[in-house]
């Protein structure tokens, strides 16, 4: 249910964070649940958890409501006094302190540019998607997520467990009920995460499928025990019968995912390997000083070439550079289209790596080291990868292009 998810589908594998995020929030409810709020041992556990959360606060700021809802249910765990609950989320508090040192004397080198990452850059990005009509309704983008087949079984079983995990309430032990009601609510915590950005983005509303899948688990186990109590099977079977239907209805309607089973099998089609071998023939026809011009830098450094350090963000600061004061641009090392054209006078290019992202977006580079002297330049197209334009070599002669081997499959670069 989790990895035939349209949206997990659509999301998994690139550089946005989510999966370290989901990784650490997975890792620290199953030692929640497995820790035994009695044993001391439980005082290692909770700083665990607390730095687990912590870790990936920082990779994602909005992941601190993660933590809240789980510093809050440390503190609802049973003890004899107030006091004997806050010893017990001491070390998480503890954990939690000792983990920031890192970014917070990070932030401390420049807390202006920490500043203007964390909230002026996005919203300036934000009217920017706004202007160019890049941005989705949220409620229009939550319907068109939540209504896909995959997606939606996925809820209607998961509302149809609540409910009997609600109903049967009175006969289930009371750690059992804080456990799920733990559950239950990240999810929902992750719901309201997808919200709080100005833009919203299809990507983040995956997080919350492996918490809804996690979740299932406490009604099965409930209803399981409950079957000897009232003398039937009944109920246990029937949530059975349509965990399995989920999974049918799921896994028919994003196909897609089984195709990609054989790729597991060839590393000549990952998408790492593809980049790599492409990076290191860009690289090899590159002439010196290898200073690449591009919006996707990982293709140039990849190869072991040099780049524009005010593009070494990729395109999103580029987009909106020229809305920042010259202060502020000078706080972060950013170029944008107006600064380009100076930019590639005083270094010129070796090669420019195009077609990684709009075109409205690549057209000032083409137009301010390609146009002026079309001749100077050899082309090469790679075969779903960019297309590469590479400096002659002085005497009017041309460079030796070396040939790559065509795959079939395309290579993903979002940046």
């Amino acid at each position: 249910m989790y990895v035939f998810n349209p949206i997990v589908d659509y999301a998994n594998g690139y550089a946005w964070n989510h999966d370290v995020v989901i990784f650490c929030v997975v890792l620290s409810f199953w030692i929640f649940i497995s820790t035994d709020f009695r044993q001391k041992s439980r005082y290692w556990r909770i700083a665990t958890i607390g730095a687990l959360l912590t870790f990936a606060s920082g990779m994602r700021i909005t992941t601190a409501l993660i933590q809240l809802l789980f510093f809050a249910a440390v503190l609802s765990q049973p003890a004899e006094s107030l006091k004997q609950r806050f010893k017990t989320a001491l070390p998480f508090l503890i954990a939690s302190v000792v983990v920031m040192i890192w970014p917070i004397w990070i932030i401390a080198q420049a807390p202006q540019a920490f500043f203007l990452n964390l909230y002026w850059i996005p919203v300036l990005y934000g009217k920017w998607l706004h202007e160019i009509g890049m941005v989705h309704n949220k409620f229009s983008l939550i319907l068109n997520c939540l209504i896909r087949p995959g997606y939606l079984v996925l809820l209607i079983v998961a509302v149809y467990f609540y409910w009997l995990v609600v109903w049967h309430r009175c006969k289930l032990a009371i750690s059992i009920r804080r456990n799920f009601l733990l559950a239950a609510l990240l999810p929902l915590a992750f719901f309201i995460i997808a919200l709080i950005p100005p833009t919203m983005w299809r990507q983040y509303l995956a997080m919350p499928v492996p918490f809804l899948v996690i979740s299932l688990a406490y009604p099965l186990f409930c209803l399981r025990q409950l079957s000897p109590e009232t003398g039937s099977h009944r109920n246990f079977k029937i949530a059975c019968v349509l965990l399995a239907i989920c999974v049918v209805v799921v896994v028919v309607s994003n196909p897609v995912v089984l195709y990609k089973i054989p790729i597991v099998f060839a590393p000549e089609y990952w998408v790492p390997v593809q980049i790599h071998n492409i990076s290191e023939d860009i690289a090899h026809n590159t002439p010196e000083p290898k200073l690449i011009l591009t919006l996707a830098p990982l293709f140039a450094l990849e190869g072991g070439c040099d780049i524009y350090t005010e593009l070494s963000a990729s395109a999103i600061v580029y987009r909106i550079a020229d809305r920042l004061s010259p202060w502020n641009r000078d706080i972060t090392h950013t170029g944008g289209f107006k600064t380009l054209r100076n930019l590639i006078e005083r270094n010129p290019p070796s090669t420019v790596i195009l077609g990684v992202e709009m075109n409205l977006l690549e057209e000032p580079l083409l137009e301010a080291a390609i146009q002026p002297n079309r001749e100077g330049w050899k082309r090469k197209v790679y075969e779903n990868g960019p297309i590469v334009y590479f400096r002659r070599l002085s005497g009017g002669s041309n460079l030796s292009v070396r040939t790559t081997q065509a795959q079939s499959m395309p290579i993903a670069t979002q940046f």
